[in-house]
């Protein structure tokens, strides 16, 4: 996902290098490009690499919260099958035991 990101980001920034309407007006002869204009558009590219390295970590982190999620059930079913009370496998998690079983009733069905 990495290289399909930096793929679109050097098409971005080839793009936005210099605005049509400075492209235009120089090629006319009618004034310089503007160098400030093209740095806010070489900012612009690099917060917008930003963002979307921001959405890729973020969906990572989703993952590897769901990932979480599920070991933790796993590990419910397994101390419970084990012989450990609601009780106990409540206070090694930091939850309840209601809130244990709702758990396993949400994860299970």
């Amino acid at each position: 996902m990495s290289e399909l990101i930096e793929t679109v980001f050097d098409r971005i920034d080839g793009e936005i290098e210099t605005a049509p309407h400075q492209r235009l007006s120089a090629e006319r002869g009618l004034t310089e490009p503007d160098r400030g204009s093209a740095m806010n558009n070489n900012t612009n590219a690099d917060r917008l690499r930003r963002q979307l390295l921001a959405v890729e970590y973020l969906q990572l982190c989703a993952e590897q919260l769901e990932a979480a999620k599920r070991a933790r059930v796993a590990g419910i079913i397994a101390a419970r099958e084990h012989g450990l009370s609601w009780e106990v496998i409540g206070g090694s998690v930091g939850v309840s035991e209601a809130a244990v079983r709702s758990l396993i009733k949400r994860r299970v069905a």
